[in-house]
């Protein structure tokens, strides 16, 4: 009895412990039930106690089991999945809570990404989570970041002419991992246009950008045979010239000072060689180029137009190479190399025109006698002391010289030093330091007996800035930073020679201006939905020492000067601050479509003065001030972006409108050289510049190339409160760079495995032209009446250019086939031989003596055919 006694006393103390065990398999008899029934069935038949909260339970809701024989287990872990809940079992009795709400710990791997042959950077290659869409860009330096929750992950690296790469990786904590891939092997190695990765087309969130990567493999005709970064661009839509002999780049209508191009971060001030149609960058130092016309992101400004980044190789930190080449133009030679291997690298790049280069027209002699040579060197130097620190230091320096049919001679030329520190502070957060010197400079050299002298002018900068990237996961990503800068700028000297017996010496007011920016951007992702928004606030102070002129009305000029004001040095004379917003979205709508929107707004504080038909080398450059306000664009933008075929054809159709305000025109027969006053020559007015793009293009197979076409208008406006002060009445008017239609067409087809060839045609709408409305005779010459701007255009230009590329055999060292080291290009341009009109000029009649006649002038009326011989080892 007390045995008896005992064990019960025994079994009864286990179970309030909690050791009495529930059954491990059940069998329901229903196939649905509410929670409140399902509840009652296990207790009546399995002894199962529930016990929770009032407001933890649903016990209307429904509860439909997976199978009639399930474990308690089982059961349990599908209604805390159905219902949200965490569970416990003790002995017979199942407590009910809500889940508690936790955050997954997240890990980061970051890297570079590089190419394994040489070291260098990739930017912009894709790291994505295998299977997933989730994923992050490389930037400027190749540097990714991906914070992910712990777990296993296979991720995968693509980029444009590179194998896909992949990697296994157990995230446990924040790790390292580089990605070192390596490039295609294909006949057409050279894809000229291309995104950075294969549906970059289709997903990247800013519209109107474009990729080239240069590889300096001449598939494309060029000019003279030398590949060239500013040709390759004519090539894309909305982006043109006013001719051959026309120094700079249009973009979408802007003129050429309002593209803000830069060589590893520092400003060029003028990017051509030989009447501009051979571009100051040596092919051979160039790593790619971006251009930034539709949205451009706010660590960019100072230009309305465009952006036009240009990166430098870094050179090869593995092993030594030399390329060079020779052409009917230049000659050049690039060394790079390792200086410790896997650590520091170095690249030299020389550049030089062979012959004294010349353009003739019979018909002209004195305009037609003129001669050029240039030359340019690139530098690149960059350590890794350790994983987080690297340091560049790069260099440009550049020369060209001009002896025209005047008796004139002409030289010019950019300089550039920049030093960049990179800094990894975290595996999220990327720091960029960077100080920078640009320079440009002209001097002329009059020697005509009557009066000789020579002149000179000069630009610097002096800037520094401060850029950060927080990579925060996969959806988010934060761009900011600030800069500042100082200018200097000696608008032009005019100085007798000794020989010329002349007293009467011009020196212009040396400017100050003092530039400053700060700006943040969020790059992010919900669903198909991406946003990268920011803003930028730029700030210029013009500051002395200066004279500024006071007038007596607004019509200024030299006989209405009632005062003048002094400023001391570093005495500010005048300030703005701009405000700038920037906006841009991509809505994916398949993955291979997607439509895209964007809106920017920029200030421009620095401005080209020139009223020639393209901007010469000696125009002269004007800091903002008193009377010369900022200029300050808003563009729209929106597109379709649409790859076919596994992204082996890319289209898109974007359409634009910018609307333009302080616009700087000139007054009819304005004096702009050497003027101490040269507002009384200015007026201000607005523009407006609208259109549609459209680009087709194929990157992939024997046959490569693309299509595009740009319709637009860019018209200006000056209703000023005077006469004098308007153009036109005050109506619209074509700006000079207005081109109504833009075609075209390249194409590049392997036909064997040496040889390939290419064609380009283009067609643009001629430019607009004022022509006289009437004549007057003045001393029995008879003199041309201007009136209404712009209201004429030059003939339409077209022309064909072709091209074979004839690759080397392939060589063998230690019995190993290696790849090809050398090849040549021929070429020809304007295959038919149009005369392209670049402009009318008028002078007197040879048939009519006494009479003006209009003639049309063009620089390259004939083929130039052309060989280069190209070179790697």
């Amino acid at each position: 009895m007390r045995r008896l006694l005992g064990t019960s006393i025994l079994l009864l103390w286990l179970n309030l412990l909690g050791f009495s065990q529930a059954p491990k398999q059940l069998i329901l008899q229903k196939s649905s039930y509410s929670i409140k029934s399902l509840f009652r069935e296990l207790n009546n038949n399995y002894n199962l106690e529930f016990a929770f909260s009032n407001n933890v339970v649903n016990l209307k809701s429904t509860y439909i089991p997976s199978n009639s024989k399930i474990s308690l287990e089982e059961l349990l872990k599908e209604l805390a999945k159905q219902n949200n809940l965490d569970f416990e079992i003790n002995g017979q009795t199942i407590y009910l809570r809500h889940r508690k709400k936790t955050e997954s710990r997240l890990v980061t791997i970051s890297g570079i990404i590089k190419d394994k042959f040489n070291g260098e950077a990739l930017i912009g290659a894709h790291v994505t989570i295998e299977g997933s869409t989730q994923g992050v860009t490389s930037n400027t330096y190749g540097f990714y970041s991906l914070s992910l929750p712990a777990g296993n992950y296979k991720l995968q690296a693509t980029y444009t002419g590179y194998n896909d790469l992949s990697a296994s990786v157990d995230l446990r904590a924040n790790s390292k991992y580089d990605f070192v891939m390596e490039e295609q092997v294909s006949r057409l190695k050279e894809v000229v246009v291309t995104a950075r990765e294969p549906d970059a087309n289709v997903i990247d969130v800013i519209p109107g950008k474009n990729v080239l990567h240069f590889k300096s493999e001449g598939d494309i005709p060029y000019f003279l045979g030398e590949v060239d970064v500013l040709q390759g661009s004519l090539l894309l839509p909305g982006i043109n010239n006013l001719g051959e002999d026309s120094n700079g780049i249009n973009v979408r209508g802007g003129s050429a000072d309002q593209n803000l191009i830069l060589l590893d971060e520092a400003t060029i001030y003028n990017a051509s060689h030989f009447y501009g149609l051979i571009s100051v960058f040596n092919p051979e130092s160039v790593n790619d180029v971006e251009i930034l016309k539709g949205s451009i992101p706010s660590q960019y400004g100072g230009r309305i137009s465009s952006v036009i980044n240009i990166r430098q190789k870094e050179g090869n930190n593995k092993e030594f190479h030399m390329a060079g080449g020779i052409g009917l133009v230049a000659a050049r030679l690039t060394l790079e190399g390792p200086i410790k291997k896997d650590k520091s690298s170095f690249l030299i790049a020389g550049r030089r025109s062979i012959l004294n280069l010349a353009i003739r027209n019979a018909d002209f002699n004195n305009i037609g006698n003129n001669r050029a040579n240039f030359e340019d060197f690139n530098f690149k130097v960059n350590l890794k002391p350790n994983e987080k620190n690297r340091l560049y230091v790069s260099g440009y320096y550049g020369n060209d010289r001009n002896e025209t049919g005047f008796e004139t001679f002409r030289r010019w030329g950019n300089r550039t030093l920049t030093f960049r520190w990179n800094r990894l502070l975290s595996e999220k957060l990327f720091s960029n330091f960077s100080v920078i010197l640009s320079q440009y400079s002209y001097r002329v050299t009059d020697l005509r007996e009557a009066g000789s002298f020579f002149g000179t002018s000069r630009i610097i900068n002096y800037d520094t800035k401060l850029d950060y990237s927080y990579f925060l996961n996969p959806n988010n990503k934060f761009n900011f930073g600030a800069g500042t800068g100082l200018i200097r700028l000696n608008p032009g000297d005019r100085l007798p020679l000794p020989t010329s017996g002349s007293t009467n010496p011009v020196q212009l007011d040396t400017e100050h201006g003092f530039n400053s920016f700060l700006y943040a951007n969020h790059e992010t992702r919900v669903s198909r939905l991406k946003l990268a928004y920011g803003f930028r606030v730029s700030s210029l102070h013009n500051i002395g020492a200066g004279d500024v002129y006071v007038y007596d009305s607004e019509i200024r000029s030299t006989d209405n000067i009632i005062d003048t004001v002094s400023y001391n040095t570093k005495e500010v004379i005048k300030s703005y601050i701009g405000f700038e917003p920037r906006i841009a979205a991509n809505v994916q709508l398949n993955s291979s479509m997607s439509i895209k929107a964007s809106y920017n707004r920029n200030y421009q504080y620095l401005h080209l003065i020139s009223n020639t038909i393209s901007p010469a080398p000696t125009d002269i450059w004007k800091i903002s001030d008193t009377y010369i306000k900022p200029t300050r664009a808003d563009q729209y933008s929106i597109g379709l972006f649409k790859n076919f075929k596994n992204n082996e054809i890319e289209t898109y159709v974007d359409f634009y409108y910018q609307d333009l305000n302080n616009i700087l025109e000139y007054k009819t027969n304005a004096d702009l050289l050497l003027n101490e006053t040269i507002e009384t020559e200015i007026i201000s007015g607005t523009g407006r510049s609208y259109g549609l793009e459209l680009m087709a293009k194929k990157s992939y197979g024997s046959l490569q190339g693309w299509v595009s076409y740009s319709l637009s208008r860019t018209e200006r406006k000056v209703q000023g409160p005077a006469p004098e002060l308007t153009i036109n009445d005050g109506k619209y008017f074509p700006a000079n760079s207005d081109q109504t239609h833009q075609f075209s067409c390249t194409g590049l087809y392997s036909l064997s495995e040496r040889l390939s060839g290419s064609a380009n045609f283009i067609f643009s709408t001629g430019r607009p032209i004022t022509l006289p409305s009437d004549k007057f005779e003045f001393n029995d010459i008879i003199i041309p009446h201007f009136t209404e701007r712009n209201q004429d255009r030059l003939p339409n230009y077209h022309r064909l250019d072709l091209s074979l590329k004839l690759q080397g055999r392939k060589v063998k060292k230690n019995g190993k086939i290696k790849k090809r080291i050398d090849y040549w290009t021929f070429s020809v341009y304007n295959v038919y031989a149009r005369k392209n009109a670049f402009s009318y000029l008028f002078r007197e009649s040879e048939v009519n003596p006494g009479q003006t006649e209009i003639v049309k002038y063009s620089i390259l009326p004939t083929a130039i055919p052309a060989i280069t011989y190209n070179f790697r080892l």
